[in-house]
């Protein structure tokens, strides 16, 4: 089963009469009462092979914000400690 968009929808439109990829986020996929793991690690999820697959933007702000967060810590860590050196 191929699940998501292809590359070059010109090379297979011709055998698969479809000429639109798949833009979207598959939270969970079941076929016939199997819930499907799409993780990719090795001994994880039922995924054999993906390919541009993308982090959801949910998650590049989630960790675009942990970064942040971790540069304001360590630049108040530094001005204290330079505060408390003088």
């Amino acid at each position: 089963m191929f699940l998501g968009g292809y590359g070059d929808l010109s090379v297979i439109s011709n055998m698969t009469r479809v000429d639109t990829g798949f833009s979207g986020c598959v939270r969970r996929l079941r076929i016939n009462d199997r819930l499907i793991d799409m993780r990719r690690a090795a001994h994880v999820g039922d995924a054999l092979y993906g390919l541009d697959v993308r982090t959801s933007i949910t998650t590049v702000i989630i960790i675009i914000i942990i970064i942040i967060i971790i540069i304001i810590i360590i630049i108040i860590n530094d001005t204290m400690f330079m505060m408390l050196s003088s």
